[in-house]
């Protein structure tokens, strides 16, 4: 069966005036109409396909035994209520609470079907699976929401992706935690994005980040162990092989699919999909990985083994100038991606507006480039921006489409006036 987790994504619909949907740390829908651009490799997705991915991300789970299902009940009032069903005939043997949540982030089983945690209302409540009653409440993410939980494979942790203060944006962290005696074990601050999963070995975590990385950390000695760069922008999905030798990252703005060494971070085989990836997930016998896309079926990818069973590797070339996926260090170069990657009516229509016509991008294009070229992160491009004195990733990205626009006209790019 696909695994589902919860995720993150912003994704707009072509052509000009369309539905535009936000989805980050509510299960809600932000759902509004537009006037968007059509940026080249954005697939069309209508609202009831959104609505159900949404669904299926944050909705029922089923235990590890397979009798159990936890779901959610679900009010026009948007509060929330936890419900356990027999997968058999459907019956509701409890709920919790007997008020009301006001947002269920996330469920998680432990391994052995016994406990349920849930994320709502900033904490993490672990629960009784035989009666739903509360058996102690996580509240170790102080002044903000908590999510995504995840048990360790032995059942003696937990982990879960939390935010400390009202900007959920800038002050994320991933806490870890002994499920049974509620101590930390490790708090990771920064970025952190939208999953945190442990791996096989009930030690290490790997959570994707707002810098368009996986980290993989040692949880139980608080040390980074690698870090996994992928060439897109977004938060990555991934997922760890059975044995926790590798995992696999989707570049999900390039439909591209690559498994790494989990221990150094080495890509090994990479593989290219029909569509943007919302989720992976890897197949029980490790032989095989299913790809879900956010507008299309499922697809299987079946991986190649040598003799002594381990991944067979192929020769992955890296990306190069004017191909996507290719991360520029320099404004030229910004300049031959954009041309490659946006749509050509996108690029005609920018051509033959007026410089203060590229106010109308503010919010949809200029936040696609600050995600695709990585400016909130530590790229080459914002290196490079930075040393000529423009700091903040949204004066990056202003500067970018008005020195395009300038060059596609064929006028000075007058870069020093527009860093003074």
């Amino acid at each position: 069966m696909f695994k589902e987790r919860p995720g993150y994504y912003i994704d707009s619909k072509p052509p000009n005036k369309s539905i535009f949907i936000v989805r980050g740390f509510s299960r809600r829908l932000v759902i509004s109409i537009a006037t968007t651009v059509t940026l080249g490799f954005f697939l069309p997705v209508s609202a009831t396909q959104k609505e159900q991915e949404v669904n299926a991300l944050f909705g029922p789970r089923k235990s590890p035994d397979g009798f159990f299902l936890a779901d959610i009940s679900r009010e026009p009032s948007f509060d929330e209520k936890l419900l356990l069903k027999s997968t058999r005939d459907g019956h509701i043997l409890w709920s919790y609470p007997q008020g009301r949540l006001n947002t269920i982030l996330g469920i998680a089983w432990s391994p052995d079907s016994k406990k349920i945690a849930v994320a709502a209302d900033r904490v993490v409540r672990v629960l009784d699976a035989s009666n739903g009653h509360e058996i102690y409440i996580f509240d170790g993410i102080k002044g903000g929401d908590a999510f995504a939980p995840n048990w360790s494979r032995d059942g003696k942790y937990i982990v879960a992706i939390g935010t400390k203060s009202g900007n959920p944006a800038f002050s994320r962290c991933v806490i870890a935690w002994d499920a049974s005696t509620q101590k930390t074990l490790v708090e990771i601050s920064g970025r952190p994005g939208s999953r945190v999963l442990w791996a096989p070995d009930s030690k290490r975590i790997a959570f994707n980040t707002d810098e368009h990385n996986v980290q993989i950390w040692d949880a139980l000695g608080n040390k980074e162990l690698t870090t996994i760069l992928i060439n897109g922008g977004g938060r990555p999905p991934f997922d760890w092989s059975p044995d926790g030798r590798y995992i696999v990252v989707a570049d999900w703005q390039f439909s591209e699919a690559v498994v790494y060494v989990s221990e150094t971070g080495k890509p090994l085989t990479k593989h290219p999909f029909k569509g943007q990836i919302s989720e992976l997930s890897w197949s029980k016998d490790g032989k095989s990985i299913s790809c879900k896309l956010r507008n299309g079926p499922i697809q299987n990818w079946q991986l190649q083994h040598e003799t002594n069973g381990l991944i067979k590797a192929e020769v992955i070339k890296q990306k190069v100038l004017g191909e996507r996926g290719y991360m520029p260090a320099t404004l030229a170069e910004c300049f031959t991606q954009l041309n490659v990657e946006l749509d050509a009516a996108l690029i005609k229509k920018i051509k033959e507006g007026t410089e203060n016509d590229l106010g109308q991008y503010h919010f949809f294009l200029e936040m696609w480039i600050r995600n695709r070229f990585d400016l909130r992160g530590h790229s080459k491009l914002a290196q490079s921006l930075e040393s000529i004195g423009v700091k903040e990733a949204e004066n990056m990205s202003e500067l970018i489409l008005h020195s395009y626009w300038r060059m596609l006209n064929n006028l000075p790019l007058n870069t020093n006036e527009r860093t003074r």
